[in-house]
């Protein structure tokens, strides 16, 4: 007789312990920011609010947008440098 073994897809739940993330600080005033655009669906829109938002507070007294030509390929050096000579502080990340 042939056996049939049934596995649970769920598997074992397992308890993590809590994240604890660092404390925001407050940016100071007259930044000029970079956005660096990853090529993922909706991250303009996400970064813009931000950047917006920022601006509108007085942290921000410029924004410069950079885009990556693929998001799974890492920014290039000579981008890289150019967002380094231009902005004080860079916000990138993901948005599918």
């Amino acid at each position: 007789m042939t056996t049939i073994e049934v596995l649970d897809p769920a598997g074992q739940v397992q308890q993590l312990a809590a994240l604890q993330c660092n404390p925001i600080r407050a940016l100071p005033q007259g930044h000029r920011l970079g956005i660096l655009d990853n090529s993922k669906p909706n991250f303009k829109r996400l970064a813009t609010l931000l950047a917006e938002r920022l601006r509108g507070e007085g942290s921000v007294v410029d924004i410069a947008y950079f885009r990556k030509e693929n998001p799974a390929v890492g920014a290039g050096n000579e981008l890289l440098d150019q967002i380094a000579r231009s902005v004080d502080l860079v916000f990138t990340g993901s948005a599918d």
